[in-house]
């Protein structure tokens, strides 16, 4: 009996670790200056800025799932100790929150000095 528990436990945190590799994500973060953004119209710099809040809204929705799932594993553990090893500690969407932010200010000092009106750069 003792061995079957220690091979039910060696193979319960074999397959914890193997699986924690799959907890988070990268973080694929928008590039602050691209090409082409001074050939860009004042229509295409206000489309380009409401394209990137709208992914900020939806990358906030993640972190905000994320941050949920966490407080899961971490409660979890108080069971199975593994479950610590699924905590997302990537934080790939702060990243790109703060890269898409970064783009939309960059984005409205170019409609700035174009004379544009000057696009909300929503931050988080």
């Amino acid at each position: 009996m003792n061995n079957i528990l220690r091979k039910t436990l060696t193979l319960s945190l074999v397959l914890s670790f193997a699986l924690a590799g799959c907890a988070g994500r990268e973080a694929k973060p928008v590039a602050f200056s691209q090409s082409g953004d001074l050939n860009l119209s004042c229509s295409q710099l206000r489309s380009q800025v409401d394209l990137n809040s709208e992914q900020i809204r939806r990358l906030v929705g993640e972190n905000k799932q994320r941050v949920a799932k966490n407080v899961v594993a971490t409660a979890g553990a108080l069971i199975f100790l593994p479950s610590l090893l699924f905590i997302d500690a990537k934080g790939a969407e702060r990243e790109e929150l703060e890269a898409l932010a970064n783009r939309n200010k960059h984005l409205a000092n170019i409609a700035k000095k174009k004379g544009c009106p000057i696009p909300e750069a929503k931050l988080k």
